[in-house]
């Protein structure tokens, strides 16, 4: 029993003078290194497809409308409400999220590539409402330019 005793007066001793040891000599470099680096912020492009408007005033102005639903709903408006949708579930999720368009604007394909580019995205996913005449076709359509974008796809 004495000798449980000393060492827990032992202890208890020891317990100050470590303290005051890690107070005055710090984080190690090495800890420091690691919260003064953020990890670097991961960019995704947003780009909701089509867009514009015909207008009297321009009407050489190119403009891309989608798919247009049998109660008149455009697909370029859904495609713009998904894609502001999914960029704040990103942003939210603390992603870097660049969008191509965020009103009812056209923008070429080279244009939507640019911006990515731009960027330095690492992702451009291209939100796209497309429909189909045929009953066999529906559901969702991933398309990766490369090997390594397997994986995410």
């Amino acid at each position: 029993m004495r000798h449980h005793r000393a060492r827990f007066l032992h202890i208890l001793a020891i317990a100050p003078v470590a303290a005051i040891f890690a107070g005055v000599l710090g984080p190690t470099p090495h800890a420091l290194a690691a919260v003064a680096t953020a990890p670097a912020p991961i960019v995704v492009t947003v780009d909701p497809g089509h867009g514009g408007e015909p207008t009297a005033a321009h009407p050489g102005m190119p403009f891309d409308p989608g798919a247009i639903g049998t109660n008149g709903i455009l697909e370029k408006d859904v495609d713009l409400d998904v894609g502001t949708r999914l960029a704040a579930l990103l942003r939210a999720d603390l992603v870097e999220v660049v969008m191509t368009r965020t009103g009812d604007t056209y923008l070429t394909v080279a244009r939507r590539e640019q911006i990515s580019i731009r960027h330095h995205a690492a992702l451009l996913v291209s939100v796209q409402a497309a429909s189909s005449a045929s009953a066999k076709t529906s559901g969702a359509v991933v398309r990766y330019a490369t090997a390594s974008s397997v994986q995410f796809a």
